[in-house]
């Protein structure tokens, strides 16, 4: 009888050291700093972990098939632990993530390990994110409790936003905000070209006073993406204007603003929109409003340190411009 061999462990060859982890890099020093936080409440901290913990043994359960839960029976277990009795099969709303965890896997096998560590990054940032946007608040009562805790927190804010460390943040937002213009533009003028539609780029710098733009659109977006926005922190946008033939017209809005509850953490999203109304056909421009209607582009933000080098996240920046062209682009192209 032949032995055959139905296992075997991933070996760790050179190939390893050629996978990329940039979206992660990206964005570990802001868990740095909100370990940091988190450690000042060290009730809140445990209960975090704990929840974090909760979370990556349920995934992995539902992954590796050993139980099946509805997803909003998994976000209880989370918050408040397990219940047995619920762990069983049968109970499927089916997980995108076990797909690609075994086919990551089988690659793996095959030699090729990017898949396998674009699964584990992924599970890092959301981990990340998630602490991201803890409330080191959430179950304090009392008036007396809430005050002290506020006036704490009061005072980390104020040693928090010396005048050094405002113009670090405010500076790679800068930093930011210059390479969205410089790809933007790049686009605009590749549109225009390739289209021969009309293209009208513009941009709002973080302390420009139009920079309170689009912050109906921003919440909707953090609350899709399940997010705290900080409206009060600085933002800033560029925006595009597509105009085909002069009878559709189109607006993607790129913002850049804070994600979470840590101020020194970015994010990058994408909404689109367009033009339904512009008044009637008597009226002057200068009387005539135009109206939008948003359109979902479903584009996750991109989120990322402002501890980290403008220079190492150019690449992540560019590809988040892209995807929200190309999903503008096709669109429109479905309208047509």
């Amino acid at each position: 009888m032949q032995n055959r061999s139905i296992w075997s462990p991933i070996e760790f060859d050179t190939k390893w050291n050629d996978v990329k982890t940039e979206k992660f890099d990206n964005i570990f020093p802001s868990w740095e700093r909100r370990r940091e936080e988190l450690n000042k409440h060290p009730e809140q901290y445990k209960r975090f972990i704990d929840q974090l913990k909760r979370k990556q043994a349920i995934d992995t359960g539902i992954i590796e098939k050993m139980y099946d839960l509805k997803k909003g029976v998994t976000e209880t277990f989370i918050k408040e632990g397990f219940v047995d009795s619920y762990l069983q099969h049968g109970d499927l709303i089916d997980r995108d993530d076990r797909t690609k965890y075994i086919d990551a896997l089988e690659s793996a096998d095959n030699r090729i390990y990017q898949p396998i560590i674009d699964v584990f990054a992924y599970n890092q940032i959301a981990s990340i994110e998630r602490a991201l946007n803890w409330k080191t608040v959430e179950d304090t009562t009392g008036y007396d409790n809430v005050l002290d805790m506020l006036s704490k927190k009061l005072l980390d804010y104020r040693v928090a936003t010396a005048e050094q460390q405002n113009r670090r943040i405010l500076s790679n937002m800068f930093s930011i905000f210059e390479v969205i213009k410089l790809q933007m533009e790049h686009f605009g003028n590749d549109l225009m070209q390739k289209l021969k539609a009309t293209i009208d780029i513009s941009f709002c710098a973080p302390d420009e006073p139009q920079a309170y733009y689009y912050a109906r659109q921003i919440i909707d977006y953090a609350n899709k993406f399940n997010y705290y926005i900080n409206l009060s922190l600085p933002k800033c946008w560029g925006r595009m204007f597509i105009n085909i033939d002069g009878t559709k017209k189109y607006r993607l809005v790129l913002s850049i603003h804070h994600y979470g509850y840590d101020n020194s953490t970015f994010a990058i999203g994408a909404f689109l929109s367009k033009t339904i109304s512009e008044g009637p056909e008597n009226q002057s421009i200068r009387e005539s409003r135009r109206e939008y209607v948003d359109i979902p582009l479903g584009i996750p933000p991109l989120t990322m340190s402002s501890e980290k080098e403008v220079s190492e996240l150019i690449s992540s920046i560019n590809q988040q411009i892209e995807i929200s062209i190309m999903a503008t682009l096709a669109y429109i192209a479905n309208e047509l």
